[in-house]
């Protein structure tokens, strides 16, 4: 039941977000909380299967015709977009209560994310709230 709140309050979040969030993007949070207590996060954005369909189609259309695009700006507004995503649905969710640190960020591509570890340790509440859902770290 949990999860589904969860899940439920991430797609709220992708499709009302003021931190524009594609519409055509899937907002993905895993979380993984070590035998120690330390809590670490996942947050993805990625593409729709709409999304994934009109990207093949205009690859074969496009074939060989680059779009322009400066990626190091794509890539800081990836990062400044993943961060207030991931402010906002800790607000909601409460999984890090004491705030975040970024250990991790893959800006460039189709999928970009960040992973995170809070600044708390993990409570009982928190082991049964929040399932180890990210199995790759």
């Amino acid at each position: 039941m949990k999860i589904f709140l969860v899940l439920s309050c991430m797609s709220m979040l992708a499709a009302c977000s003021s931190t524009n969030v594609p519409k055509n993007m899937l907002v993905d949070f895993k979380t993984r909380i070590t035998s120690s207590g330390l809590k670490h996060f996942q947050l993805q954005i990625v593409p729709n299967k709409e999304a994934m369909a009109e990207r093949s189609s205009n690859r074969r259309r496009a074939d060989g015709d680059q779009r322009r695009s400066n990626p190091d700006r794509l890539a800081r507004n990836n990062e400044r977009m993943l961060v207030a995503q991931a402010q906002e649905l800790i607000a909601l969710n409460g999984y890090c209560k004491k705030g975040f640190w970024l250990l991790d960020k893959s800006l460039y591509g189709h999928a970009p994310y960040i992973r995170a570890e809070c600044n708390d340790t993990a409570t009982k509440e928190d082991r049964a709230q929040f399932p180890d859902t990210l199995h790759r770290w």
